[in-house]
């Protein structure tokens, strides 16, 4: 099952685009440094409520909330994971009659993308969509009377090429062909790997809600 999103998609368009060939590269992201927790210099009261107020006022959907564990849980779903996480860039270079005749290159993971090339009498039109739910625990622990810490646990689950197709039109109809999506799963601090694919977060997650709870902090 290795490359074959890639791989099979290359060879599919090659096969019906007459003369265009096609030639796919992947580059893998670099995983960031971790950046998932951050202190405030206030009580824990006062970070719980800047927590939950900001949380509540955001995109995430609250889920649960235990102030005596110090725990909120929270998800938040798109269809735009390159918001949140980076998987590399393809490059796919398209070749028509032995001259080069472009290069497409994009994140797996941005949002739904659509792409045309022509090859002989084929017209063929790529579909790629991709999607991405976040799980997450934000703990809230108190390290002294003016001092509290707070992390932030996600579970990522992305899955790409979500319903992606291939349109390749003939002279005698049209025919549809459907690549197998790559779902992975991974935590904060991790990778995620499918297929040849790797994804890793970016911490925008993260660095929004300790943004959002600074905010609340400054104004109160």
């Amino acid at each position: 099952m290795r490359k074959i999103t890639i791989v099979l998609l290359i060879v599919l368009l090659a096969m019906l685009a007459g003369c265009a060939k096609f030639s796919g590269e992947y580059m893998p992201p670099i995983a960031p440094s971790i950046k998932n927790s951050q202190s405030f210099s206030k009580s824990y009261d006062i970070v719980w409520k800047a927590t939950v107020d900001s949380v509540a006022k955001s995109f995430w959907t609250l889920s649960n909330i235990e102030k005596d564990s110090g725990i909120l849980s929270l998800y938040y779903i798109t269809d735009n994971p390159s918001e949140c996480v980076d998987c590399g860039v393809t490059k796919v270079e398209l070749t028509q009659f032995g001259k080069y005749a472009g290069t497409i290159v994009r994140n797996p993971a941005q949002p739904k993308y659509e792409y045309t090339t022509h090859g002989g009498k084929h017209h063929n039109v790529v579909i790629e969509q991709s999607s991405l739910r976040c799980d997450c625990n934000i703990v809230v622990s108190q390290i002294s009377e003016n001092e509290t810490l707070v992390t932030v646990n996600t579970i990522y689950n992305l899955e790409l090429w979500k319903g992606n197709t291939v349109v390749f039109n003939k002279d005698v109809g049209k025919y549809v062909y459907t690549p197998i999506p790559v779902c992975m799963s991974f935590t904060s601090g991790n990778s995620g790997k499918g297929g040849e694919y790797m994804c890793v977060p970016t911490y925008s997650l993260e660095k929004a809600i300790f943004a959002g709870i600074e905010s609340y902090l400054k104004n109160k």
